[in-house]
């Protein structure tokens, strides 16, 4: 991947993933749920962070000082049980806790994913469970960049196989056309619609 791969690896690539992530902690745990990348901007979230999804934490400043910006920095887990005691949390909705990990992925840093108390019942949640709430949360940072780290092969062998010259179709064990190239459309006269999903026999 080198440095052609780090400038694909963005969250906003898989936002669809990311979003039915954070849903589905937020199903689990009934605590909101924050994504974002390494730019500060929220790429998902639950609650009332889905109507920010698109803007900017501590805007986008990376050397503000603020905890987002230090964790992308540091890569480490962080809880905070009391926002309004801590000098580097900056509560602006009433924040009353919060447990945060880094999403990692080829040796970089790529994003935080975070699950933070709105109410005393979330709050009290974190406090009992917070050993096995970041455990969890590391398991889900792990499946966001697995899955981030597969698309971005996918979409580089597909942009190979677009380039190639040579006419090039792909057919499953029962002839059905699963794929082809620009060049194969070209050659046949073609649209990719008339070529995928049917049989190759019949083509």
């Amino acid at each position: 991947t080198g440095e052609n791969g780090g400038k694909h690896l963005e969250l906003s690539v898989i936002k669809d993933t990311v979003m039915n992530v954070a849903e589905a902690i937020t199903a689990a745990l009934e605590i909101e749920t924050e994504i974002i990348n390494k730019h500060l901007q929220i790429i998902g979230g639950t609650g009332r962070y889905t109507r920010k999804i698109g803007t900017f934490e501590e805007d986008g400043d990376l050397n503000s000082g603020a905890i987002y910006g230090k964790l992308l920095k540091t890569g480490e887990n962080y809880l905070c049980i009391d926002p309004s005691a801590d000098p580097e949390y900056d509560p602006k909705e009433g924040e009353l806790a919060e447990i945060c990990c880094p999403i990692r992925l080829e040796n970089q840093i790529i994003g935080l994913i975070g699950l933070v108390a709105f109410n005393e019942d979330q709050r009290e949640k974190i406090i009992n469970n917070s050993a096995t709430l970041t455990l969890f949360l590391e398991r889900m940072a792990d499946l966001i960049a697995s899955k981030l780290s597969e698309t971005v092969k996918r979409n580089e062998l597909q942009g190979i196989v677009e380039s190639m010259h040579e006419g090039l179709i792909a057919i499953d064990k029962a002839g059905v056309i699963k794929s082809c190239n620009y060049e194969s459309l070209r050659l046949l006269g073609l649209n990719r619609n008339q070529l995928e999903g049917q049989l190759l026999s019949e083509i």
